[in-house]
């Protein structure tokens, strides 16, 4: 297992970005209460939900990544969105993209997962703090207002600047359909300063932040209270979270459904200086794309029936493409691409069938040592064995 790509392995968990919080560094006497807050809601986060290969038991957490506010997400497609060819463009990782690792013919590369565990999250939490005013002496009777003017007028333009940058961000992450929450940290005094409640609603419109879970007031608490604050930040945006990874479905599900009823390969572009034409992905090469990213997608939401279903009709039409040299050659790049993608499949659906009542088998087959398949009924499991003993054959494997 060692040898695996670790994104093919893993569990996948709604990512959540966090960006704003200062680098870590261990609380201390004296320190600043904020920078405590900080480390505190670090440790907290991060705490949450550990990557694994596997986890039973389902909850509403995310798993976190610690970013910078001003991270940059990978492009969508290689062209601007504002160019009028991006409509018909195709993304980098795309196999008929000349410039992907998967061109013209590959099946999934780790580095999709690995966009959509480390690079593009599903929610995006930003901390910032809200501008406070230093604290004065009492007025004089002699003043004549000319100060709380200027400390109003120094307000408004520090919220000003504050909605920029959150209008800046929440542009990025809405061009990827991705939640943008902010958590504005301000001082126990300024949650009773009467201001407040106008101030954030202003920087809410401004800035142009959903009306629901898009704004949050936190201030230095305990580390118990911190807990309370992560678990009700995290119920709130779970929702959103796993609405982003059904749009996700939706649109491998739309492309799925018409490369089916159209039944034909799609034209690979040739690379320039090329004096062959490319051989593009088959049409089962895309049954399989489809199907896993779905799989994935399921896995992200926790919806582990319809991942598994997924998983096991990627894994079937992986086995058709095994049983043609026409197809997939064998001992070649992408044979050796797919016999670890199929690999990668059966030890993710072992687990999730390992307390079902179904008939497990165990083949061995001409890919792999040991692989387990969960199966609904003996007849399909005589089948998966017949196809593993004649794929050995075929190809030799175990000789």
């Amino acid at each position: 297992m060692n040898s695996y790509p670790p994104e093919l392995l893993v569990q996948l968990a709604p990512r959540m970005f966090v960006g704003g919080l200062d680098p870590p560094q261990p609380p201390g006497e004296g320190r600043d209460p904020f920078a405590v807050l900080s480390y505190r809601l670090r440790e907290a986060l991060l705490n949450q939900r550990k990557v694994a290969i596997w986890q039973p038991e389902r909850n509403k957490t995310f798993q976190v990544v610690i970013v910078d506010k001003d991270v940059r997400f990978p492009p969508r497609k290689l062209v601007p969105p504002d160019d009028p060819q991006y409509s018909s463009a195709h993304s980098p990782l795309s196999p008929l993209t000349p410039t992907s690792p998967l061109y013209p013919d590959g099946l999934i590369a780790p580095i999709w997962v690995r966009k959509h565990t480390t690079l593009v999250p599903s929610v995006f939490v930003m901390f910032m703090h809200i501008f406070e005013p230093s604290q004065n002496a009492p007025h004089s009777p002699l003043d004549t207002g000319d100060g709380d003017h200027e400390r109003e007028a120094e307000e408004r333009m520090r919220d000003n600047e504050l909605c920029a940058e959150i209008a800046q961000r929440k542009k990025s992450t809405s061009e990827r359909g991705v939640k943008l929450t902010v958590v504005l940290l301000a001082s126990r005094r300024m949650l009773d300063n009467p201001s407040l409640d106008g101030r954030l609603t202003y920087i809410r419109r401004q800035s142009g932040l959903d009306p629901r879970a898009a704004l949050f007031v936190l201030s230095p608490v305990s580390q118990a209270e911190i807990g309370d604050f992560v678990r009700s930040l995290q119920e709130a945006l779970y929702e959103p979270a796993l609405e982003y990874y059904t749009n996700h479905s939706k649109r491998v599900r739309r492309k799925r459904n018409r490369h089916s009823q159209a039944g034909t390969s799609y034209a690979a572009p040739s690379l320039a200086g090329s004096k062959s034409a490319a051989r593009p992905l088959r049409p089962e090469g895309w049954t399989v794309r489809y199907e896993y990213k779905m799989a994935c997608f399921a896995e992200f939401r926790g919806e582990d029936e319809v991942a598994l279903k997924h998983y096991q009709d990627a894994y079937s039409t992986l086995l058709l493409m095994f049983g043609s040299t026409a197809i997939l050659p064998p001992r070649t790049k992408r044979w050796a691409e797919a016999k670890v993608l199929s690999d990668c499949i059966d030890l993710k659906v072992c687990p999730a069938r390992s307390n079902d009542s179904h008939h497990r088998i165990h083949c061995s087959s001409r890919y792999a040592s040991c692989i387990c398949i969960t199966m609904s009924t003996h007849s399909h499991s005589h089948s998966i064995l017949a196809t593993c003993a004649n794929l050995q054959t075929s190809h030799g494997v175990g000789e």
